[in-house]
């Protein structure tokens, strides 16, 4: 499966952190083939390149400049053209607002996955109604709980960030730990998002 990850990519946090993650642990889903996509050069960028996952840019972009969107969404429409991706996850309203219409017009399903929970009320929020995601994940049961109540008829479900461990000898509990974690991911993203 082929995931295109989106982020605005100018801030560096929790989502972020999740992002790199999953470009330096890829290892442990082999049937899933992360790629990136930003809009900012920054930190996120220099650890995706870092991993060997350089990530597609595709411009800086204000709300307040209309042409800087209009740029990012051809950029988008293009890379859309040529990668033969399954499915588009963009993280946080944001992404899923200026992106949305692009994604819907190349025929691909939209997952937004939301790192924190709010109340609807962010004019972002209210926009990303508008585009109705496809599936919606959020990054604890308590952000999914959050997300429901201002994202109704949407299907919410959570998963919780994978963690980089620590390198230990194979008969440690931490490598236990590590696999189930695996499986699990890779349980979760096959019943969700099956190969089309």
């Amino acid at each position: 499966m082929r995931v295109l990850h989106l982020n605005s990519g100018n801030i560096y946090g929790g989502v972020e952190t999740f992002l790199a993650t999953v470009a330096r642990e890829a290892d442990a889903a082999p049937y899933m083939e992360s790629e990136f996509a930003l809009c900012f050069e920054g930190r996120l960028s220099a650890e995706l390149d870092e991993c060997g996952r350089s990530p597609h840019l595709l411009g800086n972009v204000r709300l307040s400049r209309p042409l800087t969107v209009l740029r990012a969404r051809r950029a988008l429409a293009g890379l859309l053209q040529r990668g033969s991706f399954d499915v588009v996850v963009c993280h946080q309203p944001w992404t899923c607002v200026v992106f949305a219409s692009v994604i819907r017009t190349a025929g691909l399903p939209i997952v937004l996955w939301v790192h924190m929970a709010g109340d609807g009320r962010h004019w972002l929020d209210r926009l990303c109604r508008l585009t109705r995601p496809d599936r919606v994940v959020g990054n604890s049961q308590f952000t999914a709980g959050a997300v429901s109540r201002w994202l109704s008829g949407a299907r919410v479900e959570y998963v919780y960030a994978p963690l980089s461990l620590p390198r230990t000898s194979p008969n440690s509990r931490a490598v236990s730990t590590k696999r189930a974690g695996r499986d699990t991911s890779r349980r979760w993203w096959a019943a969700r998002c099956p190969s089309r």
